[in-house]
């Protein structure tokens, strides 16, 4: 519901998690495009091994800004692995 409201459906959903800890590093809109992303996902798989931690659930793109709004330089996008 809350997606169709703001006209976000776009094969999109929309889901509260239970707290937990999480690694994870910040990107802006023009590291999102792939194939610069996978830099992002390899640099926290590198960050979570060199600190002895596991992975403990699948990885996700947070996206937490106005996309339509966002420059190319501006935050918008946390990657982000649940870890012990």
């Amino acid at each position: 519901a809350w997606c169709e409201e703001r006209g976000r459906a776009r094969g999109t959903r929309v889901r509260v998690e239970p707290a937990g800890r999480l690694a994870r590093t910040r990107i802006t809109k023009a590291q999102v495009a792939y194939p610069q992303i996978l830099a992002a996902f390899g640099a926290v798989e590198e960050w979570i091994a060199a600190q002895g931690l596991t992975v403990t659930g699948p990885c996700r793109e947070v996206y937490f800004a106005d996309w339509e709004a966002a420059g190319p330089q501006d935050p918008v996008c946390d990657v982000a692995f649940p870890v012990r």
